[in-house]
């Protein structure tokens, strides 16, 4: 596979940003990530690099390869910037020698009202991300055959999954959305933009008896090492093997959460 950008593609920068765009779509094509951070990571350069910010804020679209956005994550300091291959870009990674995977911008965008939802889709991809680093498998907007249960994202490691739901902010929810969810798992599994706006998920859950686990994007960003999840609660509804599974993924007792 070639690293070398073919004469007919139009790109007049000089050779050494060449080697860097064409490093740049290659991963971008093999790996479905859609966040910086995780280009930054691919391309093996430092969080402060110059040179990386320079390529994605600027060579990637100055040239037509790729788009690129910046999202709030919990606040404004903490942003999240996300990146997709053009028509023009995947042009360019077939000529490479590779054949774009659909990425996870495009996937929500596809999927889940990506660009309508601009905020949930980069809070979303955060989460996803989070996820990762704690060695979680993911999938996005999974495809489930189920009458009004859509959930963000589907999580496993060491052999236990979860149906996930990623809420930006609080919204007054009648009970169906949560009793959907008890019936499609048997419990609520809750990732929120701050604590606040999970304590008042929880409450909603609590008020239709369904347990659950939580935690919230703050708590993941500045506890890089914790847990994903941050507790649990109980419900009238738990079972006692939901409940059994609950306490497993978290340090403290499920009434711990209010």
């Amino acid at each position: 596979m070639s690293l070398s950008i073919p004469d007919d593609f139009d790109l007049p920068a000089r050779a050494d940003v060449k080697r860097r765009l064409a490093e740049a779509v290659k991963v971008l094509a093999r790996t479905p990530y859609a966040t910086w951070p995780d280009l930054r990571e691919q391309v093996g350069l430092p969080a402060d690099s110059s040179s990386f910010k320079k390529l994605v804020k600027d060579y990637l679209p100055r040239y037509g390869l790729a788009v690129t956005t910046v999202t709030k994550v919990f606040r404004k300091r903490n942003r999240l910037g996300l990146i997709r291959l053009t028509e023009y870009g995947k042009d360019l990674a077939r000529a490479l020698g590779l054949e774009p995977v659909e990425n996870h911008w495009e996937r929500l965008i596809r999927r889940h009202q990506g660009e309508a939802q601009a905020d949930h889709t980069g809070l979303l991809l955060a989460v996803e991300r989070q996820a990762r680093l704690r060695g979680y498998a993911t999938v996005l907007v999974p495809e489930v055959d189920r009458e009004g249960f859509a959930p963000d994202l589907w999580i496993e490691r060491d052999g236990l999954g979860f149906y996930v739901e990623v809420e930006t902010a609080y919204r007054r929810r009648k009970s169906e959305k949560w009793l959907a969810v008890w019936r499609a798992q048997g419990h609520a599994a809750i990732v929120a933009r701050t604590e606040h706006v999970l304590g008042r998920l929880i409450k909603d859950c609590r008020a239709c008896g369904v347990p659950g686990i939580g935690t919230d994007v703050q708590r993941l960003y500045y506890e890089p090492d914790a847990p994903l999840w941050g507790g649990g609660w109980s419900g009238v509804k738990a079972r006692a093997d939901v409940l059994a599974r609950l306490q497993s993924q978290v340090r403290w007792p499920l009434q711990s959460m209010r």
